[in-house]
């Protein structure tokens, strides 16, 4: 059986494997809900973990002896996306995924067209204003584009470093989950 995400209105959000709901059969595109959802970023972690453990059998490390893992960098950069949709976006209003043989492709909508603010001259050594350069630093590309009257900010990994060699954890690489 399929798991279904669950919209919090109680509808049937599109099963999470094809993007649909009822689970029919479609090309590997996955969209969740998020607007008036508690927890978007959990809600987006999970259906992260699924889609990459199904097309790319990438799996989360955590804070595992042996360091961090690709799926947990892309957790990170996911969690990233979604708290700039809630502190600078107005919320977030969906995540799309959109898994290919060359590409993971990852979109956080919100609702306002500005981009989150790049802190300037850039100070490590005070919390806030990392999140952008945690997403330049780390996705192997990344934009904005236009989404109704805001905006949904993306990322693309490439798949090699999702199902190659690499998919075992890194030491030094990003660092834990920080659900």
């Amino acid at each position: 059986m399929r798991r279904k995400a669950q919209r919090a209105d109680g509808g049937d959000a599109p099963d999470v494997r094809t993007g649909h709901a009822g689970g029919r059969p479609a090309r590997p595109r996955c969209v969740l809900l998020l607007e008036d959802e508690p927890r978007p970023a959990a809600l987006s972690r999970a259906l992260v973990g699924e889609v990459l453990a199904e097309h790319y059998g990438a799996r989360r490390h955590g804070a595992a002896p042996g360091g961090v893992g690709p799926a947990d960098e892309v957790a990170l950069l996911v969690c990233e996306l979604v708290a700039n949709a809630v502190r600078h976006g107005g919320g977030p209003v969906e995540i799309v995924l959109e898994p290919g043989t060359d590409r993971l492709r990852i979109e956080v909508a919100d609702r306002t067209a500005l981009l989150a603010p790049v802190e300037r001259p850039h100070r490590p050594d005070l919390p806030g204003g990392h999140g952008l350069r945690i997403v330049a630093e780390v996705a192997d590309r990344w934009g904005t584009v236009p989404r109704g009257a805001g905006k949904a900010v993306w990322i693309e990994i490439d798949a090699a470093r999702l199902s190659g060699p690499g998919t075992a954890p890194r030491p030094g690489s990003v660092g834990p989950d920080l659900a």
